[in-house]
């Protein structure tokens, strides 16, 4: 990861969010609430989860209403924890065990919190923030019985307005889940494709695939489907985790076994791999480099997983930006640090870590 907290690195999770001029995101080991000025290119830890008395420890999703974050477990239960933007203070809203489940997706669709676990096997948690009940919803309900098995589970999932797509991964199989009073949904199969990641923008749904270098479009109304493109490997597998599109551009983001960001443009239908610098790398094999996307304008922002830096893409020319993440106490460690084992005595040592510090944010 891209900082250092009490001598560990602290890695991003998926539950990151872009709320003006910072995102805030949280640490993968303890969940601790952090977040990064997008000016400045420094970080600060906004809370500690320490005493929050969690299952999961760590967040999968993060959700924004007006000046709340609601921070979902990813381990282990259905588990909200609410941060006040104004007032700087956390609250449980709610928590229940469920030993085993992983919550990968959550939405917030008219007032209340969907929270998804990937196995079928368990249930749907309906959250509503107006009257703080909570409803379960069985899959059993809304998908055929022969798709609720433990070897079907659900990753990737997206929302519009008020219906939610998913995939039953390594499957033929992705469905429409229409959030109304019956909360009904639709099943679809595509033969000949094991799906992948699903992403929704108005008519055409975009998926990326298992087994195959080859990405289709789905059109939500005429159901024609289309492949985007096909491409000779590169040297490693091009598994994807997400498609975000920008205006005429797809962009693929990177999964396990994949490094690189491919783009391909609807309109001239060229491909582009967004290159790296040398000294951008993967610090553990058979892992995401980074989690979901953070779009903001015409900006995208990966937090590292397992790479070494913050990537800021503009989308319009492609062109990458690297940050290292410095931390607002640097000039303290610097000074604790590069001075603890030194004999002699330094005037206005207080002085050097700031100045160090200032050296090295503004270049």
């Amino acid at each position: 990861m891209f900082c250092i907290e009490d001598n560990s690195e602290v890695g991003a999770t998926c539950g990151t969010i872009v709320n003006g001029e910072y995102i805030y995101w949280t640490s993968w080991r303890n969940g601790d609430l952090y977040k990064y000025d997008l000016k400045k290119n420094i970080y600060s830890k906004v809370k500690s989860m320490q005493k929050m008395n969690l299952n999961g420890k760590t967040f999968g999703c993060t959700l924004k209403r007006r000046d709340r974050l609601y921070l979902i477990s990813l381990f282990d239960g259905y588990e909200i924890v609410e941060y006040n933007l104004k007032t700087n203070q956390l609250r449980l809203l709610y928590q229940k065990c469920v030993k085993g489940i992983y919550v990968f997706n959550a939405f917030l669709i008219d007032e209340k919190i969907y929270m998804f676990p990937s196995q079928l096997d368990v249930a749907i948690c309906v959250y509503s923030l107006l009257n703080k009940t909570v409803e379960y919803k069985k899959w059993e309900e809304l998908l055929p019985n022969d798709l609720i098995t433990t070897n079907n589970l659900v990753f990737s999932m997206d929302c519009i307005n008020s219906k939610i797509y998913g995939t039953i991964q390594n499957t033929s199989i992705y469905f429409e889940l229409d959030i109304n009073e019956a909360m009904q949904c639709k099943v679809n199969l595509i033969n000949g494709y094991r799906l992948n990641s699903i992403n929704v923008y108005g008519d055409n749904i975009y998926i990326t695939l298992m087994d195959q270098e080859k990405f289709i479009c789905i059109n939500n109304e005429t159901m024609n489907i289309t492949q985007l493109k096909e491409e000779e490997k590169k040297g490693d597998d091009n598994f994807f985790s997400s498609v975000i599109q920008y205006n005429s551009k797809l962009f693929f983001i990177p999964s396990i076994g994949c490094s690189n960001i491919h783009v391909y443009d609807m309109q001239t239908g060229m491909n582009e791999i967004i290159e790296y610098s040398p000294d951008f790398c993967r610090k553990e094999e058979k892992s995401r480099l980074f989690w979901l996307p953070n779009i903001h304008n015409n900006k995208m922002f990966l937090l590292p997983h397992t790479s070494n830096r913050i990537l800021e893409i503009d989308m319009d020319d492609c062109n990458v930006k690297y940050h290292n993440g410095l931390k607002n106490s640097l000039k303290d460690f610097i000074n604790i640090e590069c001075f603890k084992s030194s004999n002699e005595k330094i005037e206005k040592k207080d002085n050097v870590g700031a100045n160090i510090n200032n050296v090295i944010l503004n270049n």
